[in-house]
């Protein structure tokens, strides 16, 4: 065959692979080990789950609580500071967390930070200026908080 010949795929002969060499007599052959699992990432979404499930149980427990009261007593205003309403889930808790206020007769104010710290910030300032009874944040960081 010359160089300038190419061979069609059909056409090429596999080339045999030499057999391994057998062990030594009176040793074993190596035994193959499965690969090293890797840890899971420490935090990550499990943390903004266990964030995320502590706001609702606080939720929870504050408008069951006000839903209980006295008819005769005024009615509370509560503030809830999300970290986005991009995400599925917080639209999800913002509309139960609306109708649990609704069903108690409590107002509630949403405001969305949309990932940013600094507008966090400025949202929860807001809420204190309007005069909230209580505010539950799901922070966009832990640290700004």
């Amino acid at each position: 065959m010359y160089q300038d010949e190419q061979v069609s795929p059909e056409e090429q002969v596999p080339m045999e692979t030499a057999p391994e060499p057998a062990p030594p007599e009176g040793t074993e052959p190596p035994v193959e080990t499965p690969p090293e699992e890797t840890p899971p990432e420490e935090g990550g979404s499990r943390t903004w789950m266990w964030i995320a499930l502590a706001v609702i149980a606080v939720l929870i427990v504050i408008l069951g609580y006000l839903a209980l009261r006295p008819q005769g007593e005024p009615s509370y205003k509560i503030g809830l500071s999300l970290s986005t309403l991009n995400n599925p889930f917080f639209v999800t808790l913002r509309d139960g967390a609306q109708a649990a206020a609704d069903q108690a007769g409590v107002e509630l104010v949403v405001v969305d930070a949309q990932d940013d710290p600094a507008r966090e910030a400025t949202n929860m300032e807001d809420l204190i200026q309007q005069g909230v009874d209580a505010i539950l944040v799901n922070p966009t960081d832990a640290d700004a908080v």
